[in-house]
């Protein structure tokens, strides 16, 4: 996970790791008395998961078209 200023950056490998990752930003939210705003986050499909039909988490989420 990478954080700079209000951008933040996850790379997840399953469902495990993106819970971990929703984890630590609650704890951040926790902690700060910040929010995000899932409403503009978004997720994007790579690797094993570009032909994923059932979204993970309450984000919205991008495939990666080739033309």
């Amino acid at each position: 996970m990478s954080a700079y200023a209000d951008d933040n950056t996850g790379i997840c490998i399953d469902d495990s790791s993106m819970s971990h990752v929703f984890k630590d930003v609650e704890q951040y939210q926790k902690v700060s008395g910040s929010k995000v705003n899932y409403r503009k986050s978004n997720g994007l499909y790579l690797g094993k998961w570009k032909n994923r039909s059932d979204p993970p988490f309450e984000i919205s989420w991008v495939r990666i078209c080739k033309l």
